[in-house]
């Protein structure tokens, strides 16, 4: 190496190992898209992982969703029943449970399973209360429910009608419920259906309060938007015609036991009747008969006939007999038996 040159304050020359050399020779070169390629793969792949992850977790969702109404309906009759399935099915689906849709899914059940009655009240309101429901939303998840499964099935959709608007306040949020404008039939027959509806299940309820010896079911009938007025009436009214029927059931009994015991004497008059009469043929047909070995005398002039007793025949016919008849003598008789 030059000394002078080495010892030049103005250059500084520093010799790179080899291996860096090596590698700096054999590194590809990037330049534009291609430096930044490799993350936009990373990216690309991390982000359809996480778009499948999320694909996954929603239909899980969905399926937790799906069967959460048919679970409630079947077992959750009860509300401890109720309150554990609920439980359940929050704590499966996680965070950012979706309320809004166990709400209508269980609705849509309930609807479907049970009939309806007091029991499905209770079972809906329970159902809104447990999950936290407020009436504004849960008219809002109604609607959609009528429009989306029950459009077609005008039954059903009544029978929705008639549980929604009196499990929330005011009929639902003072008139927030759009349902009744889905049936094809006029108000005034949507309004009849309802009210008919209403009176069967609480005339069910009365029958069921009479059978237990209770009195006018108060909370049926509040539940159901019917006046204690109707209520006590129709329970009076049912009390009264069960007491008819029992009067008549009575009297229609009485009629039948005497209608029984005249036909019993009837019978007995008849029975009694043809022993009489069997009893006097046989005596007629015993007198008719005679003993082939008495004597029976004919009269030959007018046919007179004697039965004198067995054994004492000729005591009774001296030779100077006549017959009584015609006045022929003895020697005109025939034993017609000999």
């Amino acid at each position: 190496m030059d000394l002078a040159f080495a010892a030049c304050p103005f250059h500084v020359h520093t010799e790179a190992p080899a291996s860096a050399r090596s590698a700096d020779v054999m590194a590809p070169r990037r330049e534009g898209i291609w430096a930044v390629l490799p993350y936009v793969a990373a990216a690309a792949v991390v982000g359809f992982g996480g778009w499948v992850t999320q694909k996954k977790v929603r239909a899980r969702h969905a399926q937790l969703v799906g069967d959460f109404g048919a679970t409630l309906s079947a077992y959750g009759s009860s509300d401890r029943g109720a309150t554990d399935i609920v439980a359940d099915y929050k704590r499966k689906v996680g965070p950012g449970v979706d309320r809004k849709g166990l709400y209508r899914s269980g609705l849509a059940s309930l609807i479907t399973d049970v009939p309806a009655g007091v029991a499905l009240i209770r079972r809906v309101t329970a159902l809104q209360r447990l999950l936290g429901i407020k009436d504004v939303t849960a008219a809002a998840e109604v609607n959609a429910l009528g429009k989306d499964k029950f459009a077609n099935q005008p039954s059903l959709l009544g029978k929705l009608i008639f549980v929604s608007e009196r499990v929330l306040a005011d009929g639902g949020s003072a008139g927030s419920l759009r349902l009744r404008t889905m049936l094809p039939y006029s108000e005034e027959v949507v309004e009849t259906l309802q009210r008919d509806m209403a009176a069967r299940i609480l005339a069910s309820e009365v029958a069921a309060a009479a059978d237990r010896g209770e009195g006018v079911p108060g909370e049926a009938a509040a539940l159901l938007r019917m006046s204690p007025a109707e209520a006590q009436a129709l329970y009076d009214e049912t009390l009264a015609r069960r007491a008819a029927a029992t009067t008549a059931a009575a009297e229609e009994a009485a009629a039948a036991a005497e209608a029984n015991e005249a036909a019993n004497a009837v019978v007995a008059a008849a029975e009694a009747e043809a022993t009489v009469v069997a009893a006097a043929a046989e005596e007629e047909k015993a007198s008719a008969v005679v003993d082939k070995d008495a004597h029976v005398y004919e009269c030959g002039g007018c046919g007179y006939t004697l039965y004198p007793a067995k054994g004492r025949e000729f005591r009774f016919f001296p030779d100077s007999f006549k017959c009584p008849m015609c006045g022929a003598g003895k020697d005109q008789f025939t034993d017609i038996n000999a």
